[in-house]
């Protein structure tokens, strides 16, 4: 998480306790706009590709009214300049429509974005008033150009153990990037598990499904500026039920050609959506007891030929 603590801030969320309050990781004071629209941001101290953005609401909503309004919560980034308005940048990720519950609850907004910018910020769209009591921004992760690996066979992890909300269209999870270079061609066999569970925000069958997704480059940096495409088949998904069928999991295992002193990153995508309602946080990935329970695995073989 980054500590926002001694960040310059900006936007129009000044009453109450202001802005500073609201990214000061304490849930017992809060500010607020007295708009339907309030948005509240920081200047980063260096450029940061951000994961995603928890927001908390007051004790009575994000509406700030005992209300139950409709809601919507939206992340800008921009870099350069300080943005002037709520909507001047670029919005990396939403929550999509939401009724308040007149309940401080947490919000988890997952940035859809690699690039890193200067400013961050959320919008929060109302009814009433937009209130907030916490913001907290975590930065996503940067990967290092990967090396040469000497050994013929070799195996890549990453595990995630926080729970995190799906976006109702496809997005890549954050967490479960991997990186590497092969000094021959050879075979990576990609192995991703994924336990999800159904949040009973939506009553009925949601669809979840997670798939995996590949770029390349001559070097790092041409690899790190492609965009990510899917890799045919390498895909799974199933419906689970807010009851009866309350967890369910993802599973895909696909072999994968790598070509000589390229450079590659994996990484996953998932949604959790339905025909009845079109909100984010409709399932979650499930992080329970340790690592582990969530794997993402890269095994090279430089001997292995696909026919």
């Amino acid at each position: 998480m980054i500590d926002c603590t001694s960040l310059v801030k900006f936007g129009n969320m000044t009453s109450g306790s202001g802005l500073a309050q609201i990214f000061d990781n304490d849930i017992s004071d809060t500010g607020y706009a007295t708009a339907t629209q309030g948005w509240a941001g920081v200047s980063l101290s260096s450029s940061k590709i951000i994961s995603k953005v928890e927001v908390t609401a007051a004790s009575n909503g994000f509406d700030a009214s005992g209300l139950t309004t409709s809601i919507t919560i939206d992340v800008y980034a921009k870099q350069g300049a300080v943005p002037t308005s709520a909507t001047g940048g670029t919005k990396i990720g939403s929550t999509g429509s939401f009724t308040d519950i007149n309940s401080q609850i947490t919000k988890v907004v997952n940035s859809n974005s690699s690039i890193a910018y200067d400013h961050v910020w959320v919008v929060i769209n109302t009814g009433v008033w937009a209130v907030a009591s916490i913001v907290n921004i975590f930065e996503g992760e940067i990967l290092g150009a990967p090396v040469v690996v000497a050994s013929d066979r070799y195996s890549l992890q990453k595990s995630l153990n926080t729970t995190t909300p799906l976006n109702w269209a496809t997005t890549e999870v954050p967490g479960f990037r991997i990186a590497t270079i092969s000094d021959s061609n050879a075979i990576a066999t990609c192995m991703l598990r994924m336990d999800i569970i159904h949040n009973n925000v939506f009553s009925g069958a949601v669809g979840i499904a997670g798939r995996i997704l590949v770029r390349m480059g001559n070097t790092w940096a041409e690899c790190q500026s492609a965009n990510f495409t899917y890799i045919p088949n390498a895909v799974s998904g199933k419906n689970i039920t807010d009851v009866t069928d309350h967890y369910g999991n993802i599973n895909i295992f696909i072999k994968y050609p790598l070509l000589a002193n390229k450079y590659y990153e994996f990484s996953v995508a998932s949604t959790a959506h339905s025909t009845g309602s079109s909100s984010n946080g409709l399932c979650s990935i499930l992080a329970e007891y340790g690592q582990g329970l969530n794997s993402f695995i890269i095994s090279v073989d430089k001997n292995e030929v696909l026919v």
